[in-house]
This record gives structure tokens, C-alpha cells and sequence, in this order.
């Protein structure tokens, strides 16, 4: 969001200047202001993005190389550009309970349910100010642009069928906690729910949660809807929620077992996201062909 005030503010600036040095004081041509400010405003954001994709694309060719600190650079990078991907896809988030979560220098791990490949995405771009990165998955770190980002950045990476190599990952994310480098979201069904909503939530790996008992830091439980519909109602609007639920602290889960405390935070959500149903978009499921 930053970068977007930014880009406004210089774009304004601009369309000032435009019209005050070229048309002033034929007031007739006032309109000149606010077009020329909105050409210059996507002008800049086009020169942004050609600057993401073409760091992104360098990185993953020379280097592709992850830092064993996450750097905060890319966390902003991340942050701004996730923000103004969803709001060019239309996306309109709302928040509820947020004031729940640690002042913003408390780093914690983030857990939620699993519906899109925005879920997290739209996290980075709400967590704007707080040094925060996400576990993901190998093959994510591929994606055009945000995978070379990604790399850059730091995240955490999980290999499908490895699991040594994500023990290892959830102990690594653990400490960048601990360290006080920065907070960690996951999603502990492991892979998107794509019969949502039937379930609604896939059961919880307990082993997603290793990373707050080591680093004895705080829990935030946050329910996610509708990231699934955004691309499917493009153009139209589609309205995001994500709704802290429950901030567990380290005193109030520590004497819990792993499959304790991924029962809680899994029941959590999914009595969050059974109250608010009416929320959710619904859409028409293709119908099976017919058999020749």
C-alpha cells in the first residue's frame, strides 16, 4: 500500500506540474490535471513491474540462491507488489480481530487455512511493516516473478515427499523467529483444499506448529475466504476476508501436545468459517460430460 501512496502522490505532483507549466491560465484545460496524474500513476506502476520481473527473472539465472537470513528488502518488495496484484485483480480485503495480534516488533508464527494461491499473497501485502515470509512449496519458488523474489527473500521451502528436509525447514523457521529476524506463516493442511467447501479445512499436520514450541513465541490463528474466488469473479470485485480468530500465547499451549494444538487452531477456523458461510461465493460446478 505504501508504494501505491507513493505512485499517487508523484503522479499528482506530476499532473500539476503538466498543467501549470503547459496550459496555465487557460482553466478550461484544468482537466488536463487529473488525466494526465492517472497516466502518470500507471505509467510508474508499469515501470515497477518491469522492474519486478526483471530482477526476479536476473536473480533466479545468476544466483538463485536463497540467503540464510531473510532479507528485508525483498519483504517489502513482496509486500507492495502483492498489494497491488490484488488490488488490480479486484480483490477488497476486510479484517476482523487483527488488533489481536503482538505489537508489530513481537515476531510469531501464522497459521491458517489453505484455499488459493492468494491466500498468501494477500498476507504479504496486510502484513506491510512487519518483517514476515512464508513457508511454501518448492515447485513456488519456479513462478515467474515471485519465485525469484522468493528466493531472494529467503522463504522457507518445502520438498514434496521430504520429510527430513521439511523437519529441517520448520526447525529453520523456528529459529528465524527466535533470532528475532522475522515472523513465519504456514498453512498447516500442507496443500490447498481444493473440494472447498466440502470440507470446508483439511485436517492439520501437527508438525507445522514444531516451529512456536521452539521458538515458545506466540500463535496467530488466521481464518481466510474467498481468495479462491477472485480469479473466477475477474473483473468484479471480490470481496477477501481474513479474520484473526485466536492469538495463542507460548503460556497458553505449552503444556499441549503438537496434535493439541493443531486440533485447537484447526477447530478455531473451522467454526470461524461455518458462522460466516454466507460469505463465502458460491459457483456452479461444471457439469460431468456425458459419456460418448
Amino acid at each position: 500500500m505504501l508504494l501505491s501512496i507513493i505512485f499517487s502522490i508523484i503522479a499528482l505532483g506530476g499532473g500539476a506540474a503538466t498543467f501549470f507549466l503547459v496550459f496555465y491560465p487557460e482553466w478550461a484545460w484544468i482537466w488536463v490535471w487529473p488525466l494526465s496524474a492517472l497516466l502518470y500513476f500507471f505509467l510508474l506502476l508499469l515501470v515497477y513491474l518491469i522492474y519486478v520481473a526483471i530482477f526476479a527473472v536476473v536473480y533466479a539465472k545468476f544466483s538463485g540462491k536463497v540467503p540464510e537470513k531473510p532479507r528485508p528488502y525483498g519483504m517489502f518488495i513482496l509486500s507492495q507488489t502483492s498489494w497491488i496484484l490484488i488490488r488490480i485483480f479486484g480483490g477488497w480485503p476486510t479484517f476482523s480481530g487483527w488488533g489481536k495480534l503482538p505489537p508489530i516488533k513481537k515476531k510469531f508464527c501464522l497459521v491458517s487455512n489453505h484455499v488459493s494461491g492468494w491466500d498468501h499473497i494477500g498476507l504479504m501485502a496486510f502484513m506491510s511493516g512487519r518483517r514476515f515470509v512464508c513457508v511454501s512449496k518448492e515447485e513456488n519458488m519456479n513462478v515467474f516473478g515471485a519465485g525469484g523474489w522468493m528466493t531472494y527473500t529467503g522463504y522457507p521451502y518445502l520438498k514434496q515427499g521430504d520429510i527430513k528436509g521439511g523437519a529441517e525447514v520448520v526447525e529453520r523457521a523456528g529459529k528465524l523467529i527466535q533470532d528475532d529476524i522475522c515472523s513465519v506463516a504456514i498453512a498447516p493442511e500442507g496443500t490447498r483444499n481444493k473440494a472447498f467447501p466440502e470440507p470446508m479445512i483439511l485436517p492439520f499436520h501437527p508438525g507445522s506448529f514444531q516451529m512456536a514450541v521452539e521458538a515458545k513465541c506466540p500463535i496467530v490463528v488466521i481464518a481466510i475466504q474467498n481468495t479462491n474466488a477472485l480469479m473466477k469473479r475477474f473483473p468484479k470485485p471480490t470481496r477477501l476476508y481474513y479474520d484473526c480468530v485466536a492469538v495463542l500465547e507460548y503460556e497458553d499451549y505449552k503444556d499441549m501436545s503438537l496434535a493439541e494444538i493443531a486440533t485447537y487452531c484447526h477447530d478455531r477456523i473451522l467454526d470461524r468459517l461455518e458462522k460466516k458461510s454466507s460469505r463465502i461465493y458460491h459457483f456452479k460446478k461444471k457439469e460431468e460430460e456425458s459419456p460418448k
